[in-house]
């Protein structure tokens, strides 16, 4: 085995290595932001929640479709989960 083997098989495994940690590194980043994004959406859903006792299930529906209608949550959820939606509700100023 010359030198060269070598190396390409140490640089083979360095770089296995920080494509694990760099993952990881970004696992660890996400989740406190799908931490504080799932407690911004809980904002919105009390609110939503005081409706529906306040007013009934119907209020609440009403609110909620015409505030954050189902179609585009679902294209939210589809870009970037619960923090697309929080970013949306952020910008109408429904949420602080």
């Amino acid at each position: 085995m010359t030198m060269r083997q070598i190396l390409s098989g140490c640089g083979l495994v360095v770089g296995l290595w920080l494509c694990t940690w760099t993952g990881a590194a970004a696992q660890a980043v996400a989740a406190p932001r799908a931490e504080a994004c799932n407690a911004e959406m809980g904002k919105f859903v009390q609110a939503l929640d005081f409706v529906r006792d306040a007013q009934g299930p119907q209020a609440a529906t009403q609110l909620r479709e015409k505030l954050l209608p189902a179609k585009l949550e679902a294209e939210l959820m589809g870009q970037d989960g619960t923090c697309a939606v929080v970013k949306y509700l952020r910008g109408k100023r429904l949420l602080g």
